[in-house]
């Protein structure tokens, strides 16, 4: 238990680091993102 708050503190940025993932999100297959062109679709 002594070990606690440092255990919370180094694992606190592993919580809030980034996947990496950066691919558009894909929806029905239209890509979202900005300049897409989906017909029937409002995407402002």
């Amino acid at each position: 238990m002594k070990y606690l708050p440092l255990l919370l503190l180094l694992s606190l940025p592993l919580a809030h680091a980034d996947d990496g993932d950066d691919a558009p999100l894909i929806v029905n297959g239209c890509t979202i993102a900005e300049h897409s062109q989906c017909p029937g679709a409002n995407l402002q």
